[in-house]
C-alpha cells in the first residue's frame, strides 16, 4: 500500500543526514531522480550523500553527477531514500542500508516489492523522474538544473516520449520544465541519436548473431564479456541495442544476453502489446514494466537463454 507524499515530505523535513540510491546500472531516470532530489535536498539545507554505481560518459552532463559517491555505504543516516529500484536486489552494495536505516521507496516499476518503510509506487507513471516532480511540488522549488536532470529521466524512460507511459500529464511536465532554459535539443541528442565508437563496434557485433524466431516476430542476440571488452568496451556500453533490436520491423519482443562478470548474464527484454516482459522476467527473478524488463541470470549462455527464448516463444504464440 502506497504512503502520501505528505507523509514522505515529513519525513524528510525531520531528517537531516539523507543517503539517496537507484538501481545498479543506473540509467537516465535512476540518475535524473537522484540528482534532482539531492539538489532539492540541498536547498532544504540536508546533508544528502548519492551512492550510485559509475555512470555512462552520457549521463555525465547531468547536474550534481560529479559528486556521486561509487562506494559501499559507510557511515550513520537519518534517512535512506531508494529511488527507481523495484527490489532489495537491484540496489545492489546499497541494500545494506536497509537494514539499519528508516527507508522510503519511490518507484514506478509494477514489480516493486513496497521493501521501504514508506513506499510510494505508481506504476502508470512514465518515470521516477515524474514522480520526483510530484513530490517537488508545493514542498521544493524547481530550477534549472533540477530541471535538466527530471527531464532527462523522463525522456530516457519514455523512449523520447514514444512509450505507452507516456501520458497528457507526463507531456505537461516536460513541457513546463523546458520553460527552465535548459538544453532540451541536447538531452535528446546525448541520450538517443550520439553514438560511440566503441558503442556502434559493439551494435555491429552483435547484429551479426542476430537471430530469429516465431515468423520473424522475436528477435535476440547476445554478447559475451569477452567481445565486449574485445570491442574495447564495458557492459555499460550496451545499452543501446535493445531498443534497436526491438525496432526492426515486425518484431514484437526482443531480447539481448550480455555477460557482465564471467557466468553473470544480463537479459534486457523489450516488447509491444504483444507481450508482457515484467511477468517473463519475473520467473526468472528480475522484473519491470509490462514492455521493458530485465532479469539477471547464472552459468553459460547456452544454459540460461534457451529458457528465457521458450518464455518468448510460448507468449507469441498465445
Amino acid at each position: 500500500m502506497n504512503n502520501s507524499f505528505e507523509e514522505i515530505r515529513e519525513h524528510i523535513d525531520s531528517a537531516e543526514n539523507i543517503a539517496v540510491a537507484g538501481h545498479i546500472s543506473p540509467d537516465g531516470d535512476a540518475v535524473g531522480s537522484c540528482c534532482a532530489l539531492a539538489m532539492a535536498l540541498v536547498k532544504k539545507n540536508k546533508n544528502v550523500t548519492v551512492f550510485l554505481e559509475e555512470i555512462q560518459d552520457k549521463l555525465k552532463n547531468i547536474p550534481y553527477s560529479d559528486k556521486l559517491v561509487h562506494d559501499t555505504p559507510n557511515g550513520e543516516f537519518d534517512l535512506f531514500i531508494s529511488l527507481d529500484c523495484g527490489d532489495e536486489g537491484r540496489l545492489g552494495k546499497t541494500a545494506e542500508l536497509l537494514k539499519s536505516t528508516y527507508t522510503i521507496n519511490i518507484d514506478h516499476h509494477v514489480s516493486n516489492t513496497y521493501f521501504g518503510n514508506l513506499n510510494y509506487v505508481d506504476g502508470d507513471a512514465s518515470s521516477t523522474c515524474e514522480l520526483v516532480y510530484r513530490l517537488f511540488d508545493g514542498w521544493c522549488s524547481i530550477d534549472k538544473n533540477i530541471a535538466y536532470a527530471l527531464y532527462t529521466g523522463i525522456l530516457f524512460d519514455t523512449g523520447c516520449f514514444k512509450h505507452s507511459s507516456t501520458s497528457p500529464f507526463t507531456m505537461k511536465i516536460a513541457g513546463e520544465l523546458m520553460t527552465y532554459n535548459i538544453p532540451f535539443t541536447k538531452i535528446q541528442e546525448d541520450m538517443f541519436y550520439l553514438r560511440s565508437q566503441t558503442e556502434v563496434k559493439l551494435l555491429s557485433k552483435a547484429l551479426k548473431g542476430l537471430k530469429f524466431e516465431c515468423n520473424g516476430r522475436l528477435a535476440y542476440s547476445k554478447l559475451s564479456l569477452e567481445e565486449i571488452e574485445g570491442c574495447g568496451g564495458t557492459p555499460k556500453d550496451v545499452d543501446s541495442i535493445i531498443p534497436f533490436i526491438k525496432n526492426i520491423d515486425n518484431v514484437n519482443a526482443a531480447a539481448f544476453f550480455y555477460e557482465k562478470k564471467p557466468g553473470e548474464i544480463k537479459t534486457s527484454l523489450r516488447s509491444d502489446e504483444a507481450v508482457d516482459v515484467c511477468e517473463i522476467a519475473k520467473k526468472f527473478g528480475g522484473g519491470g514494466h509490462v514492455r521493458a524488463s530485465g532479469c539477471t541470470l547464472f552459468g553459460a549462455f547456452d544454459e540460461v537463454m534457451p529458457g528465457v527464448i521458450d518464455e518468448l516463444k510460448k507468449a507469441l504464440e498465445v
